[in-house]
């Protein structure tokens, strides 16, 4: 992120772990402990789905980052990321462009149909 955004003129915060609450031994970050913080302009970029389970409308995956200096995941989200500098709802851009809550739900339905044949 200090690579990202060295002066801090984008990101405003970071949730680390002890931020996280934990569900079923699994860390969640979720956006709603900023009471004063409108849900429509933040997002989690992170390497866990499950990280951003409580808020999948704001969440952006990532490929894990295993400390090889080959790895530019985070330097080609930087496009993807200046595009949803003036949006005006963060929500509604990432559910166009990413999708993640409907992956989501078509994932569980149909995890849901299996379990009951």
């Amino acid at each position: 992120m200090n690579l990202l955004d060295p002066d801090g003129d984008f990101i405003d915060h970071r949730i680390f772990r002890n931020k996280c609450i934990t569900r079923s031994g699994h860390f969640v970050k979720d956006l709603r402990i900023f009471k004063n913080r409108d849900m429509k302009r933040m997002m989690i970029v992170d390497n866990s789905i499950i990280s951003f389970a409580n808020n999948l409308d704001n969440g952006i995956h990532i490929p894990t980052y295993f400390g090889s200096k080959a790895d530019t995941a985070l330097l080609s989200l930087i496009p993807f990321l200046k595009s949803l500098a003036d949006a005006d709802n963060i929500q509604t851009e990432l559910r166009k462009k990413i999708g993640i809550s409907s992956l989501y739900s078509s994932h569980l339905k149909s995890k849901l149909l299996s379990q009951a044949t």
